[in-house]
């Protein structure tokens, strides 16, 4: 009973069918030009080409603990990277918003800036009238400020 339980293993051993030992595959060729992958041999004669291909173990349970470890901190890393991109998105929207707002306050003032009033009129000899220097600079100063707040709108919409 001990020889045959003996002879057992060490069958079981040599055939690759022991624990912890990789199944031994083949890969043949067969006649049609296939390629075929196997547990067994082809049949004599029915292969152009036949190899036993290695196959790798299994991973331990220390790489598969490894391997989720990794995931995991890949994982909280990519939504990590979502919330700052959302926030950058966030930003952006503001800025263009707080720009698209200083640019219509901007051309606002400058309407109200084109105004002429009595107090921008000055009284020549002759009974006609001009405008006064302060008109113009107050205009020039508010077409100034339209061309900035349109220069931050262009880029607060190029910005990423």
């Amino acid at each position: 009973m001990r020889k045959c339980l003996i002879k057992g293993l060490l069958f079981c051993s040599l055939s690759g069918i022991a624990w912890g030992a990789p199944p031994i595959v083949y890969k043949y060729i067969g006649p049609d030009g296939r390629i075929t992958y196997s547990a067994t041999p082809p049949a004599e004669g029915t292969a152009t080409r036949v190899e036993s291909v290695k196959i790798a173990p299994p991973p331990t349970a220390a790489q598969l603990r490894e391997a989720q470890e990794r995931l995991q901190r890949l994982e909280n890393s990519t939504q990590e990277d979502e919330v700052a991109l959302a926030a950058q998105q966030q930003n952006r929207q503001n800025r263009l918003a707080a720009a698209e707002q200083e640019l219509m306050t901007a051309r606002e003032a400058l309407e109200k800036a084109k105004v002429k009033t009595p107090a921008d009129w000055q009284p020549l000899v002759n009974g006609r009238r001009v405008l006064k220097q302060s008109y113009f600079d107050r205009v020039e100063q508010a077409e100034a400020r339209v061309k900035a707040a349109e220069t931050a709108w262009k880029k607060a919409k190029r910005s990423r």
